[in-house]
């Protein structure tokens, strides 16, 4: 689960690491992704929980800020 407590909706940073393929599931939405760094502007995480899945041989990690001040 990707917790979003702030109330916009926010995109998130993708980045990929190792070899192989990753494939990440959101909602009825699915990437498959190789080594990068990648702005999915597909996968917004409103306010709340959005669960993601993953798959593959790679290490995935996510970045993104609730809130603007």
């Amino acid at each position: 689960m990707l917790p979003n407590s702030g109330w916009r909706v926010v995109t998130p940073e993708v980045t990929v690491t190792g070899s192989g393929s990753v494939v990440l599931k959101c909602d009825d939405l699915t990437w498959t992704l190789t080594a990068g760094t990648y702005r999915l502007t597909d996968m917004t995480l409103p306010h709340g929980n959005t669960a993601l899945r993953y798959s593959g041989s790679g290490r995935v990690s996510i970045t993104y800020r609730e809130a603007v001040l």
